[in-house]
């Protein structure tokens, strides 16, 4: 369940690039994916916090609808993702 329109957070960084530089290159598309990675563990990281109030109210974040502990197993997934892809992006020609 993806309630932070991830896909539209992607589309809006590499529209940005192409705006600002007047092209689209994989630098781009790598800061994208460091940008899209990073965010779910932000939010789940947050939800884990608040998972009551998230529950009470009704709103399905993933710290609601599973474990705790795969929970934080999905954040540490992306958060090793996050580390690829800046490692990828600094390595970067350019």
């Amino acid at each position: 369940v993806s309630n932070a329109g991830f896909a539209g957070v992607l589309l809006c960084r590499l529209v940005g690039w192409a705006a600002a530089t007047g092209r689209l290159d994989i630098t781009a598309w790598w800061l994208s994916a460091v940008i899209w990675l990073w965010s779910p563990p932000h939010f789940w990281s947050l939800a884990l916090v608040f998972r009551e109030d998230y529950a009470q109210v009704g709103i399905p974040m993933l710290p609601v609808t599973v474990s705790r502990r795969a929970a934080a197993s999905w954040g540490l997934a992306h958060g090793v993702g996050v580390a690829i892809s800046a490692l990828v992006l600094a390595v970067q020609p350019g």
